[in-house]
């Protein structure tokens, strides 16, 4: 079990920086929204995140949804 932790932090940990730096919009917004929890090993919980920070993109269409379709098309 220990195993699997380490490998889903590390996946994490990776991912986490792919995605701020490539939709620095939706860092801002989790840092905000998460300043008070700690999201590490939680992958699940932060696409959660994601996803939800792109439904509310999408409407307006805004600057971070081409971003974060480019990241999408580059994982």
């Amino acid at each position: 079990m220990k195993e699997l932790l380490t490998i889903d932090d590390f996946i994490y940990k990776t991912l986490n920086d792919l995605l701020f730096n490539a939709v620095p919009e939706f860092k801002t917004v989790f840092e905000l929204n998460n300043s008070n929890y700690n999201f590490s090993g939680g992958v699940y919980l932060l696409m959660n995140e994601y996803a939800s920070f792109l439904a509310n993109e999408i409407e307006p269409a805004g600057v971070a949804v081409s971003k974060a379709f480019a990241f999408i098309n580059q994982l």
